[in-house]
């Protein structure tokens, strides 16, 4: 999990120093004391595209499509880095740090529409955890106190739902303390130092846990939940997420959205109110595009839900609908879980990987589907240099997603002056729709007729594959 840390009153460490050559992954401090809370959690995390870590001499790394050192200043460490549509760091002192972000939600003051030079936020009080989607971000401070900035769309900042942009952020009202907050797709839920459980904003799968599906809910109370440790609900531009909550016995339970299988409850129905999930002891839980991977404390990894490209690590491609224990993993003491590939740290500090290895989120692994965990290269041995043969000439950005009629494509790095095609493929890899064009720029597809699920898009100019990216379709 994304770590909250203390920097109030310290409580005991829980660092752990995985090692495997010059490579230390410094751990963050958990400020739950519990005894199922391990040294699990090193400072990195892993989006969609990217993956971020802190290195031993203090250096931020990044892998996947945007491979890179990253420079936050003389002398500067992050002890929490968390890696969603943008990149953001938390310093010692509490000081956050972002790049690769909008400007607009982050710093008003540049004229331009994308931030990717780290910067700090220069924020109203010291911070101890972040987490955002493409266009939210909340912070708590030291003293538990939630902020939040961004576009307050869905009631985020419990104000009106007014489509403004907020920044610098603003005070939300909590009826206590915060502990973590997490921020999925529209929906956002935080855990109290009381141990409850508090949701709002999207509602539309049941994401409140609240027993209905009212749009756009205030901050509500999930009345059947006590004794809640952490909480999880993971953005992703793919799809809806679904959301759980560790207990502090490490019993999981979850709601919301649950189409395949990614609550684990034995089921495809959309869960409005918590359903505890048959595995025991979990001291992290992600979710994906469309599957859920969780840790328990002995270091088994469990896994369930879609399984198309791999995403179980199970050796097959058979979906499944409740946790299921990944048979050649074992003391594993991290994980990290992109849309549709994870990465595993085991004891012995050997990093693992399985899934659709689209964007490089699997380090040192080629682009293919991986069925079964496989050995990673560790990010912080890998060439200061980025890996051109891991970037595409031209990626692509679509959106909305999920779509529903209309899916508008982009390129992002310019135009192509020659003549391009556009192609559509489903999870089988068969072609549903190609589209010639010239000189792309942005393009709409109507998505008319085409049946809900995951589709490829590739573009090619001259016989030659610039970009590939992924789109989720719900009629």
């Amino acid at each position: 999990m994304k770590n909250i840390v203390d920097l109030i009153a310290p409580r005991p460490s829980r660092a752990y120093a995985v090692r495997m050559g010059v490579v230390i992954l410094l751990a963050s401090i958990v400020m739950v004391v519990d005894p199922l809370v391990t040294d699990a959690q090193a400072v990195f995390d892993v989006n969609d595209r990217t993956g971020v870590i802190v290195c031993d001499d203090g250096r931020v790394r990044q892998w996947g499509l945007e491979a890179r050192n990253v420079d936050l200043g003389a002398g500067i460490v992050p002890v929490q880095v968390v890696k969603s549509q943008g990149t953001y760091g938390i310093d010692a002192a509490g000081n956050v740090y972002a790049w690769e972000v909008e400007c607009q939600y982050h710093f008003p003051d540049v004229d331009s529409i994308w931030c990717m030079v780290p910067r700090e936020l220069g924020l109203p009080a010291p911070m101890r955890q972040v987490d955002a989607s493409d266009d939210c971000i909340l912070y708590v401070d030291v003293a538990g106190g939630l902020w939040g900035a961004g576009l307050n769309t869905q009631n985020r900042f419990m104000g009106s739902d007014t489509p403004e942009v907020v920044v610098p952020p603003r005070r939300i009202q909590m009826p206590g303390p915060v502990r973590e907050v997490r921020v999925g797709s529209g929906n956002i839920v935080a855990v109290l130092e009381d141990g409850t459980v508090w949701t709002w904003g999207a509602n539309q799968t049941g994401q409140a846990g609240t027993g209905d599906t009212a749009t756009y809910t205030p901050v509500r109370q999930v009345e059947t939940l006590r004794g809640i440790r952490s909480v999880r609900s993971d953005s992703h531009i793919y799809n809806i997420s679904p959301v759980f909550a560790i207990d502090s016995g490490g019993r999981l339970f979850g709601w919301g959205w649950n189409r395949t299988g990614q609550l684990g409850d034995g089921t495809t129905v959309d869960r409005w109110e918590p359903v505890q999930i048959a595995i025991e002891h979990v001291i992290d839980v992600r979710n994906g595009n469309d599957h859920t991977v969780a840790l328990t404390a002995d270091g088994s990894v469990w896994t369930w839900g879609s399984n198309t490209y791999g995403e179980l690590g199970l050796g097959h491609d058979t979906s499944m609908l409740t946790p299921q224990r990944v048979p050649t993993l074992r003391n594993i003491r991290t994980i990290g879980v992109a849309d549709l590939a994870s990465v595993a740290i085991d004891a012995d500090g050997v990093w693992w990987g399985w899934g659709f290895n689209y964007s490089r989120q699997l380090p040192g692994l080629s682009y293919e589907v991986y069925r079964t965990p496989v050995r990673c290269t560790p990010p912080c041995l890998a060439s200061s240099a980025p890996d051109t043969r891991q970037q595409p000439a031209m990626p692509l950005a679509v959106w909305p997603q999920p779509a529903h009629d209309v899916l508008n494509v982009v390129t992002t790095h310019g135009h192509v002056a020659e003549p391009a095609m556009l192609t559509i493929t489903d999870i089988r890899g068969l072609p549903v729709m190609t589209v010639p064009c010239m000189s792309i720029d942005r393009l709409q597809v109507s998505t008319a007729g085409m049946a809900s699920g995951l589709y490829t898009i590739t573009l090619d100019v001259n016989g030659t594959t610039l970009a590939r990216t992924l789109v989720s379709i719900v009629q």
